[in-house]
């Protein structure tokens, strides 16, 4: 429901997440649902680095993770030319690009940036992700600025960071105080399979 209700406008969403509970799969998994449904879809991730959004054979980049989660789906759910793909394998396929997914079918696409203050600028976007703004060493209220001139619906998502993260508690603090519908509070309790020893360790961290 959190994802699925617009915010208000010229204001963000926000996830307060711990590590490690896959919060960042579950949005990837709801970014192939738009992927695989919608006519016109047009969907950014924006991240601290390039490789963050999208490196090949990395698991933790997050499109790679979207390949994943693809390459899991039954090929009845999927686009023709989308079936049987491979993560792994030596070269994508024409659809999928470097930095970009697009729907072989519909043009419906889901593409990634690294961050930047020009992130985005110069068309419209169905959903824009800004992962991990808490470890980005600057620039993510620059970033976010930017993108709601260019969406009805961002979602910025972190865990917290001791390294950095000043502009990420900002945000969290503003949202909080403003307009706390629009901040989504994670604990790793709340995870099924949670253990005290790897809430220690994650907060340790």
């Amino acid at each position: 429901d959190f994802l699925a209700t617009p915010a208000r406008d010229r204001i963000c969403k926000a996830i307060d997440k711990p590590r490690e509970i896959g919060v960042t799969t579950i949005c990837l998994g709801e970014s192939l649902w738009h992927w695989l449904t919608e006519a016109v879809w047009d969907e950014t991730w924006i991240s601290a680095t390039e490789d963050d959004v999208d490196k090949k054979d990395d698991k933790d980049s997050n499109l790679v993770k979207l390949d994943m989660l693809i390459s899991t789906c039954p090929n009845q759910l999927l686009p023709k030319a989308a079936r049987d793909l491979n993560p792994w394998a030596p070269r994508y396929p024409a659809w999928r690009k470097h930095l970009n997914l697009i729907n072989p079918e519909t043009g419906a696409s889901v593409n990634g940036h690294a961050t930047t203050k020009r992130a985005t600028r110069g068309g419209r976007r169905s959903r824009i992700y800004i992962d991990e703004g808490a470890c980005w060493e600057s620039g993510m209220l620059d970033t976010l600025t930017t993108t709601l001139g260019t969406t009805h619906d961002a979602v910025a998502m972190s865990s917290a960071s001791r390294e950095y993260g000043k502009d990420w508690e900002t945000l969290v603090e503003s949202l909080s105080a403003n307009a706390p519908d629009c901040l989504l509070v994670l604990w790793d309790w709340m995870h099924p399979l949670w253990t005290d020893a790897q809430s220690k360790a994650d907060h340790e961290r």
